[in-house]
């Protein structure tokens, strides 16, 4: 994808059409943000026992947990490190359980989702998405759904780079193939964090914007071509 287009820009642009036989629509260059996604199910069972919950059982608040001290700024292999960032990043309290628009539906499927420089904290006032240098995510799968109509993109690797914008009412996944994690960028986060690398990624009312998006190999599909992970 050429610099200025947002991977969900084909989306954005297709789904009026999608399940029918009608030719794609040209992409245009520019930013787009999708619409939210309601809560549907993703095929992967939810993570248990996640860093909130175990804060919950002991009485302590996760956020009390948090310190930009010790952060990874790189992928990191060790307990602690993992139990750091996935601390942080539940310290904005517990998703959600509904989204704002149910007849509109984007969801995210990954294997892996790495995030650099994540800046949540002017989410709450920035409509519930973060910022961050870049997003790569590998074996990923996007799949929008608006009134019956579908639409997904496949892709082996996305990587977005610029004022990247990223954003979701849930998102759960493994830290550093660790620590289970259940977050939502609509509630802010008390800091910065350098570096979170998830695995067994899952996304609902997902947004997703920057400046360049690099995606070779991306496939397109609409309807019953959208096959399920």
């Amino acid at each position: 994808m050429r610099q200025g287009t947002s991977v969900l820009m084909v989306l954005a642009c297709a789904y009026p059409w999608a399940g029918s036989s009608v030719a794609q629509p040209p992409v245009q260059a520019g930013q787009a943000v999708l619409p939210s996604q309601a809560d549907v199910p993703v095929g992967r069972p939810a993570p248990v026992a996640t860093a909130l919950d175990r804060a919950a059982a002991t009485g302590e608040a996760s956020a009390g947990h948090c310190s930009a001290d010790g952060l990874p700024a790189v992928a990191a292999s060790s307990a602690g490190k993992a139990q750091a960032v996935a601390a942080c990043l539940e310290a904005g309290g517990a998703p959600a359980a509904t989204g704002t628009e149910p007849g509109r539906r984007l969801r995210m499927l990954a294997d892996v989702l790495r995030v650099h420089g994540l800046d949540c904290l002017l989410s709450a006032i920035g409509s519930g998405v973060c910022r961050a240098t870049s997003v790569t995510a590998e074996n990923v799968s996007l799949t929008y759904q608006d009134k019956g109509a579908r639409m997904c993109i496949t892709a082996p690797e996305v990587t977005m780079r610029g004022s990247v914008r990223l954003g979701a009412r849930v998102l759960r996944g493994r830290v550093f193939g660790q620590v289970p994690v259940s977050m939502s960028t609509r509630t802010p986060l008390p800091v910065v964090v350098p570096y979170a690398q998830l695995t067994h990624v899952q996304g609902e009312d997902v947004v997703l914007e920057a400046d360049q998006v690099d995606a070779p190999d991306l496939v397109i599909a609409a309807g019953a071509a959208c096959k399920e992970r």
